[in-house]
């Protein structure tokens, strides 16, 4: 049944490409590939764009000793990521549909990305669907352009989840925006959850001329899972939380320590700040979430704090600059034009639950190069540790991995 509904979604998702495409060029009056394949009807009320993206990584594990038996892998490839995203809009309506067959399986829906309908209400830029919640500096910008290959604590690395299913609501302003959010403790992937989150995000950028920006930031949540309530409920795996932030490793390889067990509700608070300096680009974040715990039969447990923070930066040799989003309060790969563009780049960060004292800290140098506006490689060294909570023994792993990136 699983493999019929795979390959159901896959042919559908095809076909429902090809239609759009089609009856698009029928009635197209202009058609450009200037960020991947756009049509627009005559009158302007239809517009459609077909992207997509392939990451293919590869690491080596230079010390893998104290990684799991099951999580250990040696040296290995993969695909991260082959997305193919169709967007556009219909009248006073927008949507997007964007399907990962690189995460597709037979589960319903387990391939979806950012999945959506929205329009402008009273001002406000309005999603209905799924796609990323307000927080993570670095994750909202998505991977296309994100530094390093791995998403930080501070996202759905380690503390969140990345896409859930809401309402989205943001606005820009002079100088700043914001975002707010109520969603449902799911992805279309996941099971049914009664679980309702609440999110809002506020940004200003005081500085934003001559080469120099500074950003800042803050974000505020709160998730609820009542399934979780009840005694003899068998937590579900796709809406519990725990923090367990990726130490080093393609997907779930690596040193992927468990800092906090299940929890029913979690609250959290995320402050960030970044600039920009010609071509020198720095950013932080750093977040307290408390963790209302629960048993595997739902027992109250006493609640836990996690910090976490991370410092990252980057130089570009060849000259350019980092562009910036001042609507959305986001950073995206520098312009590149008819040469090639070297970026430096190292990052650290660091995971503690405070009251058991278990820590994960992991940094990462390396190099980024841009062979087009589409195509770029990336190549880093990880050295993680997490120090598990009394005197057990301290676990450590080291990587080298690269991603060879197209993106249109």
């Amino acid at each position: 049944m699983s493999n019929r509904l795979f390959t159901f979604t896959r042919t559908l998702l095809g076909v429902s490409v090809a239609a759009v495409l089609l009856s698009g060029t029928a009635m197209a009056d202009t058609a450009s590939t200037k960020g991947g394949l756009q049509i627009k009807s005559e009158d302007g009320k239809f517009e459609a764009k077909l992207g997509g993206r392939i990451n293919l990584d590869a690491i080596y594990f230079i010390d893998e000793d104290d990684l799991p038996t099951a999580d250990n892998n040696n040296s290995t490839a993969s695909f991260r990521r082959a997305r193919l995203t169709l967007e556009g809009k219909a009248h006073d309506w927008q949507y997007k549909i964007e399907n990962d067959f690189a995460g597709q399986t037979g589960t319903t829906g387990s391939g979806f990305r950012d999945v959506w309908i929205g329009r402008s209400i009273l001002g406000h830029e309005v999603k209905f669907g799924q796609t990323k919640v307000f927080r993570g500096l670095e994750e909202l910008g998505g991977s296309n352009h994100q530094v390093f290959q791995e998403f930080p604590t501070i996202g759905a690395g380690g503390l969140f989840r990345a896409r859930q299913i809401g309402v989205f609501a943001e606005k820009d302003f002079k100088g700043g925006g914001y975002g707010v959010s109520v969603f449902n403790a799911r992805d279309a992937g996941g099971g049914a959850s009664q679980g309702l989150g609440y999110n809002a995000r506020g940004f200003i950028s005081p500085i934003n001329a001559d080469g120099k920006l500074l950003h800042l930031g803050v974000t505020g949540t709160v998730e609820r899972n009542p399934v979780l309530n009840t005694p003899t409920a068998t937590l579900p795996t796709a809406n519990d939380w725990r923090v367990r932030p990726r130490v080093v490793g393609v997907n779930d390889g690596g040193l992927r320590p468990t800092l906090v067990g299940h929890s029913d509700e979690q609250q959290s608070i995320t402050v960030e700040a970044a600039g920009l300096i010609g071509s020198f680009y720095a950013q932080a974040e750093l977040a307290r979430t408390t963790h209302d715990r629960v048993s595997a039969t739902g027992a109250s447990l006493p609640s836990e704090d996690v910090d976490a923070f991370y410092v990252q930066g980057s130089y570009i040799l060849t000259g350019e600059s980092k562009r910036y989003n001042a609507k959305k309060g986001l950073f995206s790969s520098p312009n590149v034009k008819d040469k090639g563009v070297i970026e430096l780049k190292a990052r650290f960060e660091q995971t503690k639950n405070r009251d058991t004292n278990a820590e994960a800290t992991q940094y990462t140098v390396g190099t980024n190069y841009y062979f087009s506006p589409n195509t770029r490689a990336l190549f880093e060294y990880v050295d993680g540790s997490f120090q598990p909570a009394g005197n057990a023994t301290k676990q450590n792993a080291s990587a080298v991995q690269a991603r060879l990136q197209f993106n249109f």
